[in-house]
């Protein structure tokens, strides 16, 4: 079933830019784009050690693994029957470590807790007030993270073209320094473990955007030439102990206030080049989206795609414009994916 209708469109030569309101297929969005699936992973965005451990976070939802030192997983906590966000913001979480106890809070408005260490197994009781941020750990899933800890651990993220690599390095004073590489993706987050270091992998490249990246957890020590795995992508199942979604508003309401950002990049993208521009929402009652394909001589043979997500996984308003990125910009300044990249003509940008 589809839903039509007209919208108004910057009077600058792109009136020819078409679009439609419409209920997709999923097999329309790519896996590697869109978590349609019902079954939700934990996803650690945020690590912090916390005595002897570290407590991996997740990035939206209501969980929380404590490793113990050697990697293995002591537990897994949950705070799920607690006040959820009411609206998206930016960090998602933040979380202060004391001797025994890490605070945990869910930006902007949802219910602090505080995970207790000290007792086995660990207890998760609400806050009413949250400690200082000023030192607080964020979660980093929009942007890689460079840093060290102490003066042996050095991590970071670099970047070539729309592609992340990840690596490691062991640079003791007077000793060998060593160096090991992650494989694609950046890393969110990392913290000192045992004899080594924790380090959160997001599994995606900076273009196309991926809205929920697997995250791989590795322990890294100097005595391996390899990093251990200590929690694969998709290795906890969350889902029962998930903040349930609202409600979405109605269809024409998202379509309304999602359009004109869809429109106005439509519009810049005409004057970069962007030719036979559709501009298409799908899914508006369930998983919305806004999906722009156009060609251009820079990608000769295949139909660029950006895909655009409406709502968040607990369906907050959301969408690209709110994490600052524009098509525009990227194919201005060439943070579109090679022709390569391509799969039946297509080139998810």
């Amino acid at each position: 079933m589809g839903l039509k209708g007209e919208h108004p469109l910057p009077a600058d030569g792109s009136q020819d830019i078409q679009f439609e309101k419409c209920f997709l297929p999923e097999h329309h969005y790519p896996e590697r784009m869109l978590s349609t699936a019902v079954r939700r992973s934990f996803r650690p965005s945020v690590l912090v050690p916390c005595g002897l451990h570290v407590v991996a976070i997740d990035d939206v939802q209501p969980v929380a693994v404590v490793l113990d030192s050697d990697g293995a997983v002591r537990e897994t906590v949950s705070w799920e029957h607690l006040r959820a966000p009411s609206a998206f913001a930016w960090p998602t979480r933040f979380a202060v470590a004391s001797e025994k106890s890490v605070a945990i809070a869910s930006a902007p408005d949802g219910d602090a807790v505080v995970v207790d260490l000290s007792t086995t197994p660990a207890t998760v009781e609400s806050l009413t007030e949250f400690p200082a941020t000023s030192g607080a750990r964020r979660a980093q899933t929009r942007f890689s993270r460079s840093g060290k800890h102490d003066p042996f651990w050095k991590y970071t993220s670099h970047l070539n073209g729309t592609a992340w690599t990840a690596t490691v390095a062991h640079d003791p004073p007077g000793g060998e320094r060593r160096e090991w590489n992650l494989g694609a993706g950046s890393i969110s987050s990392a913290a000192p473990l045992g004899n080594g270091l924790a380090v959160a992998v997001r599994r995606a490249g900076k273009r196309p955007w991926v809205f929920q990246p697997p995250v791989e957890l590795l322990h890294i020590t100097g005595d391996r030439d390899a990093p251990r795995a200590l929690l694969p992508s998709g290795g906890i199942d969350i889902t029962a102990r998930c903040w349930p979604p609202v409600d979405l508003p109605p269809p024409d309401v998202i379509a309304d206030h999602h359009l004109p950002f869809g429109a106005s990049q439509c519009a810049q993208i005409v004057k970069l080049g962007a030719r036979q521009i559709d501009l298409t929402l799908a899914a508006l009652d369930s998983a919305p989206r806004m999906e722009i394909s156009f060609t251009h001589d820079s990608r000769p043979g295949v139909r660029c795609v950006r895909t655009d997500v409406l709502t968040t996984e607990l369906g907050h308003d959301f969408g690209l414009s709110k994490l600052g990125i524009f098509l525009e910009e990227d194919l201005q300044f060439g943070l579109v994916p090679p022709v390569q990249d391509a799969v039946d003509g297509v080139l998810h940008v």
